[in-house]
């Protein structure tokens, strides 16, 4: 997942590096949202494309050869995962927190109703 989106920009040995620091990064991640924070994550599918991902996103800033070789590609990376995180993320969890909402209500009038089998 890391270094699938910096594929075209970093060399095959940087790549390897990515992803090996993502692996590490992934297994850290698992322990410390199961046990630590204790988020229900059995495939730990939230650690490998959320912390996998944002370090990618960094990596092909750090590692990546771009043709303008332009120093701003950390910023701009930085800037990016700074909207996933304050306005896509945000977002998201209230989009999961009223579909979670409606379906408990949903749910309870037609067990009210009599409407037949959930």
């Amino acid at each position: 997942m890391a270094s699938s989106g910096a594929c075209a920009f970093v060399p095959p040995a940087v790549a390897v590096l990515v992803g090996l620091v993502a692996g590490a990064l992934v297994t850290f991640s698992v322990e410390l949202l199961d046990l630590k924070l204790e988020i229900d994550d059995p495939r730990g599918s939230i650690s490998v494309h959320a912390v996998g991902g944002l370090w990618g996103a960094l990596a092909v800033g750090w590692f990546g050869r771009l043709e303008a070789g332009d120093p701003g590609q950390v910023l701009a990376r930085v800037r990016g995962i700074a909207t996933l995180l304050g306005c896509v993320l945000p977002l998201t969890w209230a989009e999961c927190a009223v579909e979670s909402r409606a379906a408990a209500t949903c749910g309870a009038r037609r067990r009210t109703s009599g409407d037949g089998p959930l």
